[in-house]
């Protein structure tokens, strides 16, 4: 039954695929990375280079595999979360977010297929390099990355359907992301760079939760288990506030530390991000989440830059 379903939705994509009625393939191609979610992996990166910066450890080949794998990590992540909700039935024409581009007919459910496999070798000689030059421990962090990378949409408990994305979030493009981009450069592992990262997994974590929010109703009627689901919008408006107050806090901690308190200067994005909040808490809902989300992902970025520059002075 799975075959034949996606099949004919293969059919029914490439028959519709044509250039009059869709933009063109640069366009559809961006559209499909989703560029605006890879702050979710340079946030952290700049992190883990401000610290070997200050350390006087910086690698810079190092830190550009570590960087190229983390986005090709995140691509497939979103390649995949495309192809599968649009199989699943959840991306539909009521949906209040950006365009997908397997649900949309943009691009056949087969080239998602293709790009997603090159994209895990891009991954995988990464991995292959930093475990062969730099630690064996990129092992484990590799193949759990790019197992959450499809189980995050597809397998038969997919995380994002059950509510349990958010925490692998934290973990992964927060904690995991700036340690594993310090190793990349140092071959040492710090859980004092670990930290560091923790702030910037929880912005990345305020992304999804505001996505969640405007999704809801849409994820509610096609199963999808999300914590805004599961738990309600009041809470899911509170898990935004938290989020980007507690990256607030890590700023400040690793600010009051003599040696790099120019990190303190992180919490301006968090604070700048306080009249947004404000409008989730009093009710914003629906398209109008769109914008709050690309002021996320530009607060997100200027936040791995400043405390990464902190560190690094």
């Amino acid at each position: 039954m799975a075959r034949e379903t996606s099949a004919g939705l293969l059919e029914v994509h490439e028959a519709s695929m044509t250039d009059a009625d869709h933009p063109s393939f640069a366009v559809r191609w961006i559209t499909a990375i989703r560029p605006k979610t890879l702050a979710a992996v340079l946030a952290p990166c700049a992190i883990g280079a401000g610290w070997t910066l200050g350390a006087g450890q910086f690698d810079g080949i190092g830190f550009s595999v570590a960087l190229a794998g983390g986005i090709a990590i995140q691509i497939v992540t979103n390649l995949v979360n495309d192809l599968v909700d649009a199989a699943r039935g959840t991306d539909t024409p009521d949906r209040v977010g950006p365009t997908r581009v397997v649900s949309s007919g943009w691009i056949a459910p087969r080239a998602i297929g293709f790009a997603v496999g090159a994209l895990v070798l891009v991954a995988a000689a990464c991995a292959f390099w930093l475990i062969t030059e730099r630690s064996f421990w990129f092992a484990p962090l590799a193949a759990a990355s790019l197992l959450f990378a499809f189980a995050y949409s597809a397998g038969p408990i997919p995380l994002s359907y059950t509510g349990t994305g958010d925490l692998v979030v934290i973990l992964f493009f927060g904690a995991l992301a700036t340690a594993g981009t310090v190793a990349a450069q140092t071959g040492e592992w710090s859980i004092e760079a670990a930290g560091a990262g923790v702030g910037a997994g929880l912005l990345s974590t305020a992304l999804l939760a505001v996505n969640n929010l405007r999704d809801v109703e849409t994820d509610r009627l096609a199963n999808k288990r999300t914590l805004a689901v599961r738990c309600g919008t009041c809470f899911a408006r509170s898990q935004v506030v938290l989020c980007v107050v507690g990256a607030g806090v890590v700023a400040f901690l690793y600010g009051t530390n003599e040696s790099h308190t120019g990190v303190v200067l992180a919490c301006i994005p968090c604070a700048a991000l306080v009249p947004a909040l404000y409008r989730i808490v009093c009710g914003l809902d629906g398209v109008a989440l769109n914008r709050v989300l690309g002021q996320i992902g530009v607060a997100l970025i200027a936040y791995g830059i400043l405390f990464g520059a902190g560190l690094a002075l």
